[in-house]
């Protein structure tokens, strides 16, 4: 029984590995096609830039990365999994679009090849995005169902496994009395009887020894209790008692008044119903919370009374994961509308500032994607936090080429919380924008540097950001304040409690940034 017990949990588990095998692959491979995506997007947004200022480097940049998706689209094309159409989908369709741009490269400046390439990848990759999440979802649906079935039936095996050692061991116990009993009045006249009691002894002691293991390894705490339910016998120790404690205890001492009324009410039904009840309860263990799980079933004891025979399962771990994954989920969601909220609202106030409808799409796409760098850097970090210096370098993507020659970036380690990362990236965005298109990037000399850091202020410890423009030679005056003027100087103090400076000079755009560290850093990086 053991044995088929065995093979069944070790065929469950293959199959079990096999399709979280296959969910970690569409994964991967999927990140393999948003890593695809991004580049083919920067190649995009660098030939723009090549159309509107005719910039050899730009157009240089573009050009190596054309040539190093060629060998990473046809990779990806040869590892995507077997059957996966809307992965085979996407990269013959990144193919297609990657051939467009390359032949758009030999195209004078001012031609409109790149937007042709965008718009016919972007409907290409909506329709194969959404085909691909729906195969995940599809994958991961059987690997949870098949995870759960599994779960159940190693439960169940391990119990019932449990309870036939256990009787086993009971059996042997008895049969070991009975012949130690027969040894003591004819010890010196049956040497066989000394032989099968040595035998028997020896057997106990592997029942023994296997079932301690499968106990210790499985995290279960096996007990007998009377019919008043007083503890006769436990296998371990646990909830600060050792085994010998928990002899005579009820389980009102061992896990309390209000856990005791759950787990007596269960093993009072196995006493009456005669067959096995399992429950659940939450016990305080020397103050910490854990959820046990019990499986009851009627004993008759050694003085002929009725008792229970139970197994006690910690499944604390289980259930905290499963309470992360909730947390995840809702946080997910809860993000997602965050995002939807504030696309709309630069959609709007875009449109609002923009001239025409190709000034709104380039300023438009140009916020979209500062917004996916940051997104991308909460998704890594399970929306927990984004590092200060991971998030100055995602929204320095057109500048990432002058950095540590003419952008300078530094300051010490804290990690940003999640809201207050992504309204930082807006602001920072738009202040990049401007030192390209207005400001000290777009003289060939012209500096910029980022710098933060944590200060004491009244209301106590700060995080101080301060973006300072040198243009090595006399700019125009700003025009009027647009759209990014008041994501710096309204929605940053809005949202962070932020105090800002926002100063335009002959030498470029200066700007200093003060929010309460108890605002904008997550909890392990809010001490100075």
């Amino acid at each position: 029984m053991l044995l088929a017990a065995a093979l069944l949990v070790a065929a469950f588990s293959v199959w079990s590995d096999n399709l979280h095998t296959q969910v970690g692959e569409t994964l991967r491979d999927r990140s393999v096609a948003y890593e695809i995506d991004r580049s083919l997007t920067d190649v995009i947004l660098l030939q723009q830039a090549f159309q509107r200022t005719g910039d050899p480097d730009t157009a240089a940049r573009a050009r190596s990365i054309v040539s190093s998706l060629k060998t990473r689209i046809a990779s990806a094309q040869t590892g995507a999994p077997h059957g996966s159409l809307a992965l085979h989908g996407w990269f013959q369709s990144a193919a297609q679009t990657l051939a467009m741009l390359e032949a758009a490269q030999s195209q004078p400046a001012g031609d409109a090849s790149d937007e042709k390439a965008l718009e016919a990848y972007q409907e290409s990759r909506a329709r194969w995005s959404g085909e691909l999440e729906a195969e995940l979802a599809a994958a991961r649906a059987r690997a949870a169902s098949t995870s759960h079935k599994l779960d159940i039936t190693i439960v169940g095996l391990i119990g019932s496994a449990l309870l036939l050692t256990i009787l086993q061991a009971q059996e042997l116990y008895a049969r070991v009395d009975d012949e130690a009993k027969k040894r003591s009045d004819a010890l010196n006249r049956n040497e066989s009887l000394t032989r099968d009691l040595a035998a028997s002894q020896r057997e106990l002691m592997e029942v023994n020894e296997r079932f301690d293991l499968a106990l210790s390894a499985a995290r279960i705490m096996v007990f007998t209790q009377d019919q008043d339910l007083r503890y006769q016998w436990v296998s371990r120790g646990g909830f600060g008692r050792t085994a010998e404690e928990f002899v005579g205890a009820g389980d009102d001492e061992i896990f309390g008044p209000t856990a005791a009324l759950r787990s007596e009410a269960a093993k009072r039904e196995a006493l009456e119903s005669r067959k096995l009840v399992r429950c659940e309860v939450n016990v305080l263990d020397r103050g910490a919370p854990r959820w046990i799980e019990m499986y009851l079933t009627p004993l008759q004891l050694r003085d002929g009374q009725m008792g229970v025979l139970g197994a006690a399962i910690d499944m604390t771990e289980r259930h905290l994961d499963r309470e992360s994954n909730s947390w995840l989920m809702r946080e997910l969601s809860h993000r997602t509308q965050n995002l939807l909220a504030i696309v709309q609202s630069m959609a709007r106030h875009t449109a609002r500032n923009a001239d025409n409808g190709k000034v709104f799409i380039s300023r438009f796409r140009d916020r979209l994607a500062a917004l996916s760098a940051v997104h991308h850097l909460l998704v890594k970090s399970s929306f927990r936090g984004v590092a200060m210096d991971d998030l100055v370098r995602s929204q320095l993507l057109e500048a990432e080429s002058m950095l540590g020659d003419r952008v300078h970036i530094g300051g010490p380690s804290v990690v940003l919380r999640p809201d207050a990362a992504q309204n930082l990236a807006m602001g920072l965005s738009e202040l990049a924008s401007n030192a390209l298109t207005h400001g000290a990037l777009k003289n060939p000399d012209g500096t910029v540097d980022v710098t933060w850091d944590m200060v004491e202020g009244e209301a106590g410890a700060q995080l101080k950001i301060d973006w300072i423009e040198h243009a090595k030679g006399a700019l125009p005056a700003p025009r009027a304040a647009g759209f990014g003027s008041v994501i710096v100087t309204r929605m940053l103090p809005r949202s962070l409690g932020a105090q800002v400076k926002l100063e335009h000079n002959s030498e470029g755009t200066i700007c200093e940034i003060v929010a309460p560290l108890a605002v904008v850093a997550a909890v392990e990086e809010s001490a100075v």
